[in-house]
C-alpha cells in the first residue's frame, strides 16, 4: 500500500525537527559559554617561542655618505707676461716636478734687458771701487796731516822754551806758531776730504746696490718668459701647442697633485661628537671593485655653517697603487666606533613602544621583558650596552636565550615553551601558533 503525500510530508517534518533544536543553543547556554569567563580562560595559556642564544660579536659602526674626489693642491697654469708661445717641451698628462719647464716664451727682449742691467751694474761696481780708492787716499792725507801737525806742535814747544831761555828770537817764535796754525788746518782740511770720500763712498754703494737690484728684477722677467710647474703634480689640461700669443695672466693649463688626494665631507652638527681626527672612512668607487680603498679624517672645521648647520671635514685618500683619480664618485662609511665583545640584538626581534626599544629573554621558563640601552646600530642588529655578568631585572648578559619568534603580543613573566630553531626557509612553530592567536 503507498502512503498518501500528505502523509509522507508529515513524517518528514517529524524527522528534521529535533536536528534544529540540537543546532540552536538556548540564551542561557549561549551566556554562559560566552558572556561568563569559563575556568579555561582564567588559565594563563602558555606561549610557544623560538630562541637564540646570545653571544659576543664584533660590530662597527658607520656613518654612510658621498660626495667628489678632488686634489689637495690644485693650480691653473698661467703666464705671468705678455708673448709668443715659442716651445712647449711636456704635454697633457704629463708628471712633471716643481720647476720643470711647461712651455718657454720669446724672451728675447727681456735677455737683452739683462745684459743692459748688468752693464750698469758694473758701471756702478768700478765707481765704488774709485770711491774706497779715494777714501784711501783721504785716510793717508789726514794720517800725513796729523804727522805734520804733531811735529808743528813739537816745533813750537820748543821754540817757546828756547825764548824763554833767551836763546830764540821773537821773529822765530812767531814763524813757528804760523806754522803750527797751518799744519793744524791742513790736518782739518784732509779730515773734511776724508769724510767726503766716505759720504762718496756711500753714494757708490747705494748705487752698485740699485743696479744689483735691477739686474736681478730684470733677470726675473726674464724668468717669467718660461712657464714652469709650481709643484709636483700631473698636468690634467694644456691649451697652447707653440706659436700662440698669450696675454699677461691668462691661463693655458691646470695641474693637479695627484699624490695628495682628499675629499671634503658635510655632516650635520648633531655627530660633531661622534667624527673625530684619525678615523677610518672607507671608499667605495663603481671603476674599482677588487679593494676597498681607506682613508683617513685629518682636519675638522672648527665651525658650523649657520644657514645648513652642517660642517665639514677633510679626508686625505689612501691609494698607493694610484687607480683613484681627481673628480671620481665616491660612496663611504666613516668608521665611528667598534667593540669587539658586543652583545648584538637582531632588529627583528625588537618590540617597540613609542620610542623605546624592548626585547623578551627565556628565564626559568618565562619571558622576561628588557629595555634595550642602544649603542652600535647595524643594518639587522643593535648593540645592547645594558650588560651584566649575571641576569638582572633591567639588564642582558651573555648566554641569554633572546627570543626571536613568538614575541609578538607577549607580556613579561608569561609562561613560555621554547622550541628549537627549525631548517632555514621553513616556518616556525612559534610563528604558526602566533599567527593562529592573531
Amino acid at each position: 500500500m503507498t502512503p498518501s503525500p500528505a502523509l509522507s510530508l508529515l513524517l518528514l517534518s517529524l524527522l528534521l525537527l529535533p536536528s534544529c533544536g540540537r543546532g540552536s543553543p538556548s540564551k542561557a547556554q549561549e551566556k554562559t559559554s560566552s558572556g561568563m569567563p569559563g575556568a579555561s580562560q582564567n588559565q594563563e595559556k602558555i606561549r610557544l617561542v623560538e630562541v637564540q642564544k646570545l653571544l659576543p660579536e664584533a660590530v662597527e659602526e658607520k656613518l654612510p655618505c658621498t660626495g667628489l674626489v678632488e686634489s689637495l693642491r690644485m693650480a691653473d697654469i698661467r703666464s705671468l707676461v705678455t708673448g709668443q708661445v715659442m716651445e712647449v717641451p711636456v704635454a697633457e698628462g704629463a708628471r712633471v716636478k716643481k720647476g720643470d719647464r711647461i712651455a718657454q716664451l720669446d724672451d728675447r727682449q727681456a735677455k737683452l734687458n739683462v745684459e743692459a742691467a748688468k752693464i750698469k751694474e758694473k758701471e756702478a761696481r768700478d765707481q765704488e771701487r774709485e770711491a774706497e780708492l779715494s777714501v784711501q787716499e783721504a785716510e793717508r792725507k789726514v794720517k800725513q796731516a796729523g804727522l805734520d801737525f804733531e811735529q808743528a806742535r813739537r816745533e813750537l814747544d820748543r821754540v817757546r822754551q828756547g825764548v824763554k831761555e833767551g836763546v830764540r828770537s821773537r821773529k822765530e817764535l812767531e814763524d813757528t806758531l804760523l806754522a803750527h796754525d797751518k799744519a793744524k788746518s791742513d790736518l782739518e782740511l784732509a779730515k773734511a776730504a776724508r769724510q767726503k770720500a766716505l759720504i762718496g763712498l756711500e753714494k757708490a754703494k747705494t748705487s752698485v746696490e740699485a743696479a744689483r737690484v735691477a739686474t736681478e728684477l730684470e733677470q726675473r722677467k726674464l724668468e717669467d718668459y718660461c712657464i714652469r710647474a709650481p709643484f709636483d703634480g700631473t698636468i690634467s689640461k694644456l691649451d697652447i701647442k707653440g706659436g700662440e700669443w698669450l696675454a699677461a695672466q691668462a691661463v693655458v693649463g691646470k695641474i693637479l697633485d695627484q699624490d695628495h688626494l682628499i675629499t671634503y665631507i658635510s655632516r650635520p652638527q648633531q655627530e660633531l661628537g661622534l667624527i673625530r681626527v684619525g678615523m677610518t672612512v672607507l671608499f667605495d668607487f663603481d671603476s674599482i671593485e677588487e679593494d676597498v680603498i681607506q682613508g683617513k679624517i685629518e682636519w675638522i672645521s672648527p665651525d658650523v655653517d649657520t644657514t645648513t648647520g652642517n660642517f665639514r671635514a677633510r679626508v686625505s685618500v689612501q691609494d698607493p697603487k694610484k687607480r683613484v683619480r681627481a673628480g671620481m664618485f665616491y660612496r663611504a662609511w666613516i668608521r665611528t666606533g667598534r667593540a669587539n665583545k658586543a652583545l648584538l640584538i637582531p632588529k627583528e626581534s625588537i618590540v617597540w613602544d613609542g620610542d623605546r626599544a624592548f626585547a623578551y629573554v627565556a628565564r626559568e621558563g618565562k619571558a622576561k621583558r628588557i629595555q634595550i640601552e642602544r649603542g652600535i646600530e647595524s643594518s639587522d642588529k643593535v648593540q645592547a650596552r645594558n650588560v651584566q655578568k649575571t641576569p638582572g631585572l633591567g639588564n642582558f648578559c651573555f648566554g641569554d636565550l633572546l627570543i626571536v619568534a613568538g614575541q609578538k603580543g607577549l607580556h613579561d613573566g608569561q609562561a613560555i615553551r621554547i622550541r628549537e630553531k627549525p631548517a632555514s626557509g621553513n616556518r616556525t612553530a612559534a610563528e604558526a601558533s602566533q599567527s593562529k592567536e592573531n
